[in-house]
């Protein structure tokens, strides 16, 4: 009944709308048009919002080098699509990292992601990981096991090391690329799948193609769109946001006072090879946090291998005339030298970090 207390009443409950009898089918219409354009503008609302705060949220990757924010910028436009991944650098680079910001930033977000590490699981019992198996499949099948491709469907999944694959578990991949679909080890039947794959690896995929070991069909399509991760030593300039970010993470979770790096201290740093990436960074980071005895880490509380600047990475060719030897007398006399003038001509510190003893080096 189309009474004021009776409209009020259904507006206070939720309504949008009220309309009275005898009804108007063609002003129901339009009042049913102007609430679905209106439902459909918040839901809009509520996903932008969502994808915003999905951004903001994301894991951080430390830096700003060029070389850093072409990979970030490659990750973000591809992130929204389930076009699969390949991601490629050296052991430390921070591949997984990179990887979990794909996931983070996809259509995925709210769905399962799982790891596998292909190289740490033993490889007789990969295939059962990956794509699980029925109980009596094999011996030592007890029970039925789900596999992370049933656990991780409408997600995601990173397979890092992929180059670690066996040829078996190579092919099964191959066919859940291509066909959307598993078999469980022991199963008479195959299963449907819908996920996303982001494969991770350290290895040269291609010369693992070249020595058979690695499918070639298999490389392409895991590498639909792949993003190499450059070392640390080629994006020098991440080095010192990266210090100051891993300082205050590891400081808060120690419950440490906040500490700092001398200027000298991150020049130093700076300068050093760093084989180990962001990840060997990081433990540096911890360990001076845990060691250096003042709030300000200086160059002499650095390891001795990061005190001096490291030798360049590709041989210099002989002077003319000169033998190995006196390249050799050369090369020791600068680095003598660099230690002498780093601890202000103080022998016995110039010996010890220099790994010499204080008869040699007076002697040399």
């Amino acid at each position: 009944y189309g009474t004021v207390d009776t409209a009020v009443t259904a507006m206070k409950k939720g309504a949008s709308d009220f309309i009275t009898k005898p009804i108007n089918l063609e002003a129901l219409a339009l009042t049913i048009s102007k609430i679905t354009d209106k439902t459909r503008l918040v839901r809009e609302n509520e996903r932008l919002r969502k994808r915003l705060a999905a951004y903001e949220d994301a894991p951080s990757i430390v830096g700003s080098s060029p070389a850093l924010n072409a990979v970030l910028e490659t990750a973000r436009r591809v992130a929204p699509s389930d076009t699969s991944v390949l991601v490629t650098g050296e052991t430390g680079t921070g591949k997984e990292m990179l990887a979990n910001l794909i996931h983070h930033l996809s259509k995925r977000a709210e769905q399962p992601y799982l790891k596998v590490n292909c190289g740490a699981i033993p490889k007789d019992l990969i295939e059962s990981e990956l794509f699980g198996h029925l109980k009596g499949s094999f011996t030592g099948a007890l029970s039925d096991k789900k596999g992370v491709f049933q656990e991780a469907d409408k997600g995601t999944i990173l397979l890092d090391e992929v180059g670690e694959l066996p040829p078996a578990a190579q092919v099964k991949l191959l066919r859940v690329l291509n066909d959307r679909e598993y078999q469980p080890i022991g199963s008479p039947r195959a299963f449907k799948t819908d996920l996303r794959v982001v494969a991770a690896t350290n290895r040269d995929l291609k010369v693992m193609i070249k020595e058979g070991t690695f499918r070639e069909d298999l490389y392409f399509r895991l590498n639909v769109v792949p993003i190499h991760l450059p070392p640390l030593r080629e994006r020098k300039a991440d080095i010192p946001p990266l210090l100051e970010h891993y300082l205050v993470e590891i400081c808060k979770r120690l419950g440490f006072p906040q500490k700092a790096f001398s200027s000298k201290a991150v020049d130093l740093l700076v300068k050093y090879g760093w084989p180990g990436n962001v990840r060997e960074l990081r433990n540096l980071v911890e360990r001076m946090v845990l060691l250096a005895p003042n709030d300000v880490v200086d160059a002499e509380d650095l390891p001795v291998e990061m005190k001096f600047e490291a030798l360049p990475e590709e041989p210099r060719p002989l002077e003319e005339g000169i033998d190995l030897n006196q390249q050799i007398e050369r090369l020791e006399k600068s680095y003598i030298e660099k230690a002498l003038d780093f601890y202000k001509g103080n022998q016995t510190l110039a010996a010890r970090a220099l790994g010499l003893s204080e008869r040699v080096i007076r002697y040399k």
